[in-house]
């Protein structure tokens, strides 16, 4: 009898940012992700946003897109465990207060509806494309 599983696209468990991890600088600096390699192979991306539930700003999310598109073509990269701070939850999804101040929510006088919905369309799309890069990126089993 032999068992045969793979892991899930992306481990997801809540930890702390440990400091004896090893800093990734070719993956940049980013305010509110940490990127460190906590074993060979291992690619861990903490969200580090606890004062707001780690929910997601604009830049945060073009930001995880970025990452997780260099993580899928890293060659040192076979797994990528995303993470978060302590916080009440993993994510609370996208920062709802500082979305509604982006030019698709903000209604001008005398803009034709359609136009802004489609506005909004867009936004929502570009920020649905930066979040499924993870579920896109080639790092999907442990090998």
């Amino acid at each position: 009898m032999s068992l045969n599983f793979s892991l899930p696209p992306l481990g997801i468990i809540n930890t702390r940012y440990r400091k004896m991890d090893l800093v990734l600088p070719a993956y940049g600096h980013y305010q509110h992700f940490r990127i460190t390699s906590p074993a060979p192979w291992v690619l861990q991306v903490l969200i580090d946003r606890p004062d707001a539930y780690n929910t997601f700003t604009g830049s945060m999310w073009r930001d995880f897109g970025r990452i997780m598109r260099q993580a899928s073509v890293d060659d040192e990269c076979r797994v990528v465990v995303l993470s978060a701070t302590d916080c009440a939850g993993f994510s609370a999804g996208i920062d709802l207060k500082e979305a509604s101040q982006e030019d698709a929510f903000r209604g001008v006088t005398g803009e034709d509806p359609a136009r802004r919905a489609a506005k909004i369309r867009r936004y929502i799309e570009e920020f649905q494309q930066q979040i499924s890069a993870a579920e896109t990126c080639e790092k999907r089993t442990c090998p």
